[in-house]
Parts: structure tokens; sequence; C-alpha cells
């Protein structure tokens, strides 16, 4: 991905938005996919001690907070104004993400993740997919939907 946006878009003194579009969307992946893992780790557990209740307290924290940011790389697609070209490698880009999320809100419903709705950490991972909901409907649908 990052080859189609650097190779039209190079500038000798600084890159382009759109080459830093894409290294910020494998950066946020790479971040994205071992908590996520761990997430669905956490998935095959019966009960939880009060160890593993605060260990997953804290990574539901983690997950809310990087399920917020991809909602804004995704968002800030509406501000970028990258050549037609990378528009492909753009998409290809809030996919990955996108897929990323997706991927987590089916998960977020099964095994004892199912039993934590009461707990603020579950809450706010809650609040944050429905951010990233948001942002992506306002790229990829549209504000009025006939």
């Amino acid at each position: 991905m990052v080859a189609v946006c650097c190779a039209e878009h190079r500038c000798p003194a600084t890159p382009h938005p759109c080459v830093l579009f894409c290294l910020c969307s494998q950066f946020v992946c790479s971040l994205l996919d071992p908590l996520v893992e761990h997430y669905k780790q956490a998935t095959t557990l019966t009960a939880l001690d009060k160890t593993a209740k605060q260990q997953l307290s804290v990574l539901e924290g983690q997950l809310a907070w990087m399920v917020s940011i991809v909602g804004s790389v995704i968002r800030g697609r509406l501000s970028s104004s990258c050549a037609t070209g990378t528009a492909e490698s753009q998409e290809a880009s809030d996919g990955a993400l996108a897929a990323r999320a997706f991927g987590l809100l089916s998960m977020m419903d099964t095994g004892v993740h199912q039993q934590r709705y009461q707990d603020i950490s579950r809450q706010r991972l809650d609040m944050a997919m429905l951010g990233f909901f948001q942002n992506f409907r306002k790229v990829y649908i549209g504000e009025q939907v006939r």
C-alpha cells in the first residue's frame, strides 16, 4: 500500500499526506492486532477472578482508545486532499482498519464478555465502537440516507 502512495507523491523535503495516512493506518493496525488477539483469547475463559477482571478492564480500556483512533483515522479521510490514484490505497487502509473494528464487535458479545455490560471499561469500549460507527457512516454512507 505504501509503495502506491509513495510512487505518485514523493516530495524531497516532506512526505505527502497520503503517505502519512497509509503509514498511520499500518501503525494503528500493528498496535490493534495484539490487543484484539488478547481479547479473543479472553472469550475462552469461563470465569474471571479478580486479577483476570482487572486485566480485562485494562485491555478493554486500551481497545477503547484504539477503536477511537481507528474512527478518527477513517474520519480524517474526509478532509484529505489526495489524488484519485491514491483513493484506492486509502480505501484499502480504511478497510483494514474497519475489518479489525468489525471483528472486535463480533467478539464483544461472546463468552465471558457478555457478562461485563455493567463494567465501566466495557461501557467505554461500547461508546468507542459507537463513535467508530458514526465516523464510518459519515465517510462511507453519508449524512443523509434516503
